[in-house]
């Protein structure tokens, strides 16, 4: 994985399950990536009580804008294809943790 250079900065991007791998971020940041992008297609788990996907995704997001000090964007999928429900739910995080969205 490599970062690339923008007007706005340095940036990384990590697709959908990427961002659940811890180690991908961390090396990113450390390649000098000031924000993250993570692009996904997510839905609800088949067993909503068992897994809160918006709010997992909310956590890791924010986890990682703070111990990695970098703004993080998530952007997921809305709408309907098929029999699956993709809930949207995009937001912006700031390298304190605290977001928009």
């Amino acid at each position: 994985m490599r970062t690339f250079d923008t007007k706005f900065g340095r940036m990384a991007m990590l697709i959908c399950n990427d961002a659940w791998q811890t180690f991908l971020p961390f090396i990113a940041v450390q390649d000098g990536a000031q924000v993250l992008i993570i692009p996904a297609a997510s839905g609800p788990y088949p067993y909503p009580e068992l897994l809160d996907t918006r709010g997992y995704w909310r956590g890791i997001t924010r986890f990682y804008a703070r111990m990695l000090e970098s703004y993080v964007i998530f952007v997921n999928r809305v709408g309907k294809q098929d029999n699956l429900i993709f809930w949207g739910y995009s937001h912006v995080g700031d390298p304190r943790g605290n977001g928009r969205g």
